[in-house]
């Protein structure tokens, strides 16, 4: 219930809220209360509807991040799709942490810090990184800020809530269908690797996926006595990687009192990027392992930050064993 709650949460601030392109506002929709669409206990996302007809500044601060992303979104055929992309090992930050991003049509002032805007872009978002998520509660620094720096004639602003309902009603079911429909075609092979699992990808693209990311997946079943062995091979070099458990609607447990993530930190890796961790439905106190929150079942996903050339990766080599926990404790 919770999971129908928090969507429509979020669709109300974006939607009847924070729904102006002509004076756009940013949304939080990750909080401690609100969980949707695969939140990341270590990131923060922010979203403002934006339009190629006008010229905006998003004004930030890096704060204790280890890295922000911000992502541009086109929409073709009801549908969304990454457009322009800039992060901040691009951008230009001052001594402070303070950035300024331009988003336009075209970059009139040659500005560094530019992000293009196509005629189907229609939303943004930022999404700010951190090495793990006490990290990210203790950072007191504001959220990121977006104004409209072009002219705004009156006829613009008078048309900026036209088609409110629908929208609200599309984004709404959109979000739920495609979450659930994420979890259950994964759910087809549990606790498999390998199995060739074909998703859809325009409800993939529904939940907002950013050209930074290299994501993966794999659904967990397990018995109470029953742990996930995880063995990792080979994974190449990056800033940032997080293995997180998600219940069947793509939410992540109370990670407050859950450990329901590790991120890059939290695993030792030998020098070819090896390692093994441990999924488990209650505490082990054991090096690596982290908690389904007492679900049974759910997602296992992966994200890897490709902040750099340097850090590709096209495929992640893993295998899941399924063991009785008196085996391994």
């Amino acid at each position: 219930m919770n999971f129908f709650v928090n969507t429509l949460s979020l669709a109300k601030d974006l939607l009847y809220q924070n729904n102006s392109t002509t004076a756009p506002k940013f949304t939080n929709w990750i909080t401690l209360e609100r969980k949707v669409a695969g939140d990341n206990p270590s990131t923060n996302y922010y979203s403002a509807f934006i339009s190629n007809k006008h010229t905006y500044k998003i004004k930030g601060n890096k704060g204790k991040a280890l890295y922000i992303g911000i992502q541009v979104y086109g929409k073709e055929d009801g549908f969304n799709y990454p457009s322009g992309n800039i992060s901040s090992r691009e951008i230009t930050i001052e001594a402070n942490g303070d950035y300024e991003i331009i988003l336009a049509k075209e970059n009139l002032f040659k500005d560094t810090n530019w992000l293009p805007i196509q005629e189907e872009d229609y939303i943004v978002i930022v999404r700010e990184y951190y090495d793990n998520y006490q990290l990210r509660l203790s950072d007191l620094k504001t959220m990121p800020y977006i104004e409209n720096t072009s002219s705004v004639n009156s006829k613009e602003t008078n048309t900026k809530n036209e088609g409110t309902k629908s929208n609200f009603s599309s984004f709404v079911t959109s979000l739920v269908a495609n979450s659930i429909d994420l979890t259950n075609s994964l759910s087809k092979f549990p606790n498999s690797t390998d199995a060739k699992i074909i998703l859809n990808p325009k409800n993939a693209a529904a939940l907002f996926p950013s050209k930074n990311i290299f994501y993966e997946g794999v659904y967990l079943s397990l018995q109470n006595d029953e742990i996930a062995k995880v063995t990792v091979q080979n994974q190449p070099k990056c800033d940032y990687f997080s293995w997180t458990f998600y219940s069947p609607y793509y939410t992540t447990p109370n990670y407050l009192i859950t450990k329901t993530q590790l991120t890059k930190e939290d695993v030792k890796i030998d020098e070819k990027g090896n390692y093994i961790f441990y999924i488990a439905k209650q505490s082990l106190n054991i090096p690596n392992a982290i908690e389904t929150g007492n679900y049974n079942s759910g997602v296992l996903s992966f994200r890897f930050l490709k902040s750099d050339k340097k850090f590709a990766i096209e495929k992640l080599s893993y295998d899941i064993q399924i063991q009785k926990i008196q085996e391994i404790l």
